[in-house]
């Protein structure tokens, strides 16, 4: 148990020297940074940083040098003689830091000051040197606004990094971070290389490192040396209050620096994305106008609808067409789909920056674009019906003519059945000639309308009607009349036709007629005429 006292009692002695270390270290950093105050307005400066407050004048002095407050009336220091005297000028002192300056000050009370209360002193001198050197700190970053402590820590790593033995790792604090001496030449080498060698420094020595930044600080950078070289290196952790002051006067030293580099950040900024807009619009210029002059040269062609004359040179253009449809045309349309969505992405971007629209030249204004392409396939469209108009110029209807061998079989059969030599035939003969060739009616009446129509209404039929009528009927016309006749020939004479009665014909065009002829009335039946008629026009059109 003794032992256990004993570690308790070292311990809490321990953290007690640290204490007074601690307070000594603030205590003269203050002083300095107190005096540095006052003498930019011409003040005495004080000796005694717990003594001289006692009098509330140079509490009111530092509230004017830092805040530019209205001096308010306080008794001469010579008047002094009672408690109350003092405590007077006291509460005036602190209406000017509090009320005046708005400066926060922990539960301060005059009694603190007159009595030299070293924790409240050093507390309120803290929050002053808080509240004007580095409460207002401010860095922008990524992320978006950090102040205080955070800021001024940030504000350190941007400017220290990459710096060798200092980032990596990183400055993470104000304490151990600045014992090597290291990150402070870093911050003055990055606001003017030629102070600092910094390629010759080693972290081993770091007394040599830090003694040489402050005295280069103080004497080329003008920024008073609130610290000392054993503040830092001589302790196991450096006082984080007294090392955020010092460190508070670089940041406003380099302020204007860190505002130039804003400005060059933001200028920077502004070159680029007008940079990148403007080849944007050269970009979105440039191919509109060649798609425009493209869609034109089309245009130009299509509408002429120069096909020449043969049906060779018909076919040619019909193939260009094709191949242009295939593919030419399409790569155009991507073309003019990437072109519009690079003037939406343009305007977006204008839009999004704060900056007037783009106003393209009326040539490749988007709609402009839009009426070409629909000018480009009016175009198109008339081409392919010119096209298709002088195709049909060298169509021509697919006809069957009687051989010469036919019309030999013709007249011989003529010749024969014309027993009387006399150059016709009557009713017997005509129907026996026809029959030879394999011609047949289904009864007498139809023979008979035959007989009629092709003897013109005689007796007799000459062999000039009769060989027209075997051509007639042997050629192939392509009518509906002739097409019917030949289906009637296959049924019978029937007004329908069966299946088996199509076994004449391949299998495939059998089975194309049985798909699309509509059913008879009788059951397996097909009726043929309907087929013929749908697919003729009326020939009398």
């Amino acid at each position: 148990m003794k032992s256990i006292r004993r570690e308790r009692r070292k311990s809490v002695g321990n953290a007690e020297v640290k204490r007074q270390d601690y307070d000594a270290s603030q205590m003269k950093t203050f002083t300095k940074w107190v005096n540095t105050q006052l003498k930019r307005k011409k003040y005495e400066p004080i000796g005694d940083i717990l003594a001289d407050w006692k009098d509330g004048i140079k509490l009111a002095q530092l509230s004017v040098a830092l805040y530019g407050v209205k001096m308010r009336k306080l008794k001469k220091k010579a008047k002094l003689k009672l408690k109350p005297q003092y405590m007077d000028n006291l509460s005036v002192a602190m209406t000017m830091l509090e009320k005046d300056a708005k400066v926060k000050t922990n539960f301060l009370k005059g009694e603190h000051l007159y009595d030299g209360d070293k924790k409240m002193i050093l507390g309120m001198v803290w929050a002053i040197i808080l509240d004007h050197a580095i409460k207002g700190i401010s860095v922008e970053d990524d992320a978006g606004t950090a102040t205080a402590k955070e800021g001024l820590l940030l504000w350190v790593q941007k400017q220290t990094k990459g710096y060798r033995d200092v980032d990596p790792p990183g400055v993470r604090n104000f304490h151990t971070n600045w014992k090597d001496g290291m990150a402070l030449s870093a911050l003055i080498h990055k606001f003017d290389p030629s102070l600092i060698d910094y390629d010759s420094l080693d972290k081993a020595n770091a007394k040599e490192n830090t003694a040489n930044a402050i005295k280069i600080a103080e004497e080329k950078l003008g920024i008073p040396a609130y610290l000392d070289v054993e503040d830092l290196v001589d302790v196991p952790r450096p006082d984080e209050k007294i090392v955020m002051t010092y460190i508070a006067e670089f940041f406003h030293k380099f302020g204007s620096l860190g505002e130039k580099q804003a400005a060059v950040r933001r200028v920077k900024q502004f070159i680029a994305f007008q940079r990148q807009i403007w080849e944007q619009q050269n970009d979105y210029k440039a191919r509109a106008e060649t798609l425009m002059k493209w869609a034109d040269g089309k245009i130009s062609e299509y509408t002429k609808c120069d096909l020449g004359d043969t049906k060779e040179e018909v076919e040619t253009g019909r193939s260009k067409l094709k191949e242009y449809l295939k593919s030419v045309k399409p790569g155009k349309a991507v073309e003019k789909m990437d072109i519009e969505s690079l003037y939406g992405e343009i305007q977006a971007n204008l839009r999004i920056n704060n900056r007037s629209p783009y106003c393209p030249p009326g040539s490749c204004a988007p709609n402009s674009l839009d009426s070409k392409w629909h000018e480009l396939q009016q175009a198109e469209a008339k081409y392919g019906a010119c096209i298709r108009e002088k195709s049909l110029e060298f169509i021509k209807k697919i006809e069957y003519k009687a051989t010469p061998e036919q019309l030999q079989e013709f007249e011989e059969s003529f010749n024969h059945f014309d027993d009387n030599s006399d150059g016709t035939l009557n009713r017997d003969e005509f129907k026996a000639a026809l029959s030879a060739l394999g011609i047949a009616f289904k009864d007498d009446q139809d023979f008979e309308k035959v007989f009629k129509k092709v003897g013109e209404g005689a007796e007799t039929i000459s062999k000039d009607l009769y060989m027209k009528y075997m051509k007639a009927i042997s050629e192939d016309k392509g009518t509906a009349e002739q097409v019917e006749t030949s289906f009637m020939a296959l049924a019978d004479g029937k007004s329908y036709i069966t299946a088996e009665q199509l076994e004449g014909l391949p299998e495939e065009d059998k089975q194309f007629l049985q798909d699309n002829m509509e059913a008879g009335e009788e059951k397996g039946a097909f009726n043929y005429k309907q087929l013929v008629q749908k697919s003729f026009v009326d020939e009398a059109e």
